[in-house]
């Protein structure tokens, strides 16, 4: 039983790892002042990937990707202004969703929005008054 929970334990941390690379990722690309490429920060497979702000539901995540997704029950979005979700997207199927910390690239004004892979690519915006670093889409769109 006892390696059973340790499984458990250590699979947590891998997930937990992955949602931390692909923000540690997105950070680095902020802080050099660089295109923030989603491509390069999540080279899993995926054909979208859609944004939702601070305090998204499960109504919010529907609406955003045409299907519905337990986001209330798979994130801590609904109550916290501190992160945006990433959710990359395969056809009807969520395959990879990071809570993205805000500090390191706001996503937030996008939130329900989604970008096809080809267009996952972001550039800061200057003159934000909290200081948040805030990214709009590289296409202007």
């Amino acid at each position: 039983m006892r390696q059973f929970g340790l499984l458990i334990v250590w699979c947590l941390a891998l997930a937990g790892c992955g949602s931390d690379r692909v923000s540690e990722t997105i950070g680095v690309q902020v802080h050099a002042g660089n295109v923030i490429d989603l491509r390069a920060a999540e080279a899993g497979e995926w054909d979208r990937v859609c944004v939702l702000g601070p305090y998204s539901n499960d109504q919010t995540a529907k609406e955003a990707l045409g299907f519905g997704w337990p986001v209330e029950s798979r994130s801590s979005i609904q109550e916290s202004d501190g992160i945006s979700l990433l959710l990359f997207v395969l056809g009807q199927n969520v395959v990879h969703s990071v809570e993205h910390p805000r500090d390191q690239g706001d996503f937030s004004e996008l939130s329900g929005r989604c970008f096809p892979r080809e267009q996952a690519q972001f550039v800061l915006r200057a003159g934000r008054a909290d200081g948040w670093p805030e990214l709009v889409p590289r296409n202007g769109a």
